[in-house]
């Protein structure tokens, strides 16, 4: 990966930043959705018929099919590790499901205090922002739930 960034900077002269992405197939779904564009049926045709009515923004689930049943999938990206939830919901087609297993351990709002540091947390994200500006100049909007 070094390597093939440091032959691509020699071939544009701009610099190039990576952001990891926790949900690309949640955001690509959204963002199809947001569009009005079609989508992959052999991926997506299940996530249309079965989250018909749910706007965009609301999705808040990957939209792994790990579960046995055609009605329910996805697993809640934030609420996926094993730290200070209030336990597995049972409702599998829930938008709030947690999924089979964690994902990651990682400490989210398990607290009503603020990290401390969330002001560097908070110029991370608007650097990042800034950095990814969409094609028409807007920026993307940098938000904390506490």
């Amino acid at each position: 990966m070094a390597r093939l960034l440091s032959e691509a900077r020699k071939k544009i002269p701009k610099s190039q930043y990576l952001i990891p992405m926790g949900n690309p197939d949640g955001l690509h779904f959204s963002q199809s959705l947001q569009l009005k564009q079609p989508v992959e049926t052999k991926e997506w045709s299940t996530n249309l018929t079965i989250r018909k009515y749910t706007r965009p923004m609301e999705w808040n689930k990957n939209v792994d099919k790990e579960s046995q049943e055609d009605t329910c999938f996805g697993t809640h990206i934030n609420r996926n590790f094993a730290y200070h939830w209030q336990g597995r919901l049972v409702d599998a087609s829930s938008a709030w499901s947690a999924g089979p297993h964690e994902f990651i351990l990682y400490p989210w709002r398990y607290s009503l205090r603020q990290p401390t540091n969330s002001k560097a947390l908070q110029e991370i994200g608007e650097y990042a922002a800034r950095q990814a500006r969409l094609p028409d100049g807007r920026l993307y909007a940098v938000r904390t739930d506490y």
